[in-house]
């Protein structure tokens, strides 16, 4: 396993298809610095499928490809972060719940947008709090952290699980905690997380939407409302 000489093989084919004026649009998209070269997000996937490929057919082991995912986030390059993403979607299935803990080190140490954020908890973590549900206690402690990332993330790791039905407690905890917190982006993921929640659990979410309501962030509300009927929106924001 060489780390190093895949992550030059894998830029070579990322710059084959940089767009300057993509690029551009990807810099001003983000408030956040972010580090591009300049390639859409279905290009920056299909290669990394394809060099995932490759890399199994020559035996690369789930830790091989941990390690390569850690290199490749330290490079800064915003889609070399997303194609280590990419590639570990295809490991999924071999997550164990030690790995809670990795992806809890990469959203500390290297998650520095929401884009980046989003995908490892939206695919990886909420993998694994399905697959292991003891694990959503140890989402509490990242809302109460002072890294706006984390924070987030408590609430990105639930959306896929809401989707399905399941934490709608976790969610509403979670939720009570950070519905206050002055980062918009923090806001918007507790909201994103609510509006799932309320696809199955509608008036669970809707009731405690009204205990928050004078208290919240209105982008918070705002989002959690999003697919309720008109009147329930304009209880919760105009009570």
């Amino acid at each position: 396993m060489d780390c190093k000489k895949e992550i030059l093989l894998l830029r070579a084919d990322l710059q084959k298809h940089v767009n300057a004026k993509y690029k551009q649009g990807a810099t001003n998209y983000f408030k956040e610095q972010i580090r591009p070269h300049g390639v859409r997000l279905p290009t920056v996937h299909k290669i990394a499928a394809e060099h995932f490929k490759r890399l199994r057919k020559q035996g690369w082991s789930k830790a091989d490809f941990f390690a390569l995912a850690e290199e490749l986030q330290k490079t800064g390059w915003f889609e070399e972060t997303t194609a280590a993403y990419s590639m570990l979607e295809h490991l999924e299935r071999e997550f164990i719940e030690d790995d809670f803990a990795t992806f809890a080190f990469w959203l500390e140490k290297y998650v520095s947008n929401w884009a980046h954020c989003d995908h490892l908890t939206n695919h990886h973590v909420g993998y694994l709090l399905e697959k292991y549900p003891q694990l959503v206690k140890r989402l509490y402690p990242h809302a109460k952290s002072k890294n706006r990332w984390m924070k987030r993330s408590a609430c990105t790791s639930l959306i896929l699980p809401a989707r399905h039905g399941l934490f709608l407690s976790d969610c509403l905890k979670i939720a009570q905690i950070l519905h206050q917190d002055r980062d918009d982006l923090v806001l918007k993921g507790a909201g994103w997380m609510l509006r799932e929640a309320g696809k199955r659990h509608e008036d669970a979410v809707y009731n405690f939407l009204l205990q928050i309501r004078k208290k919240a962030g209105r982008v918070l509300l705002r989002y959690a409302i999003e697919k309720m009927p008109k009147q329930r929106k304009e209880a919760v924001l105009y009570g």
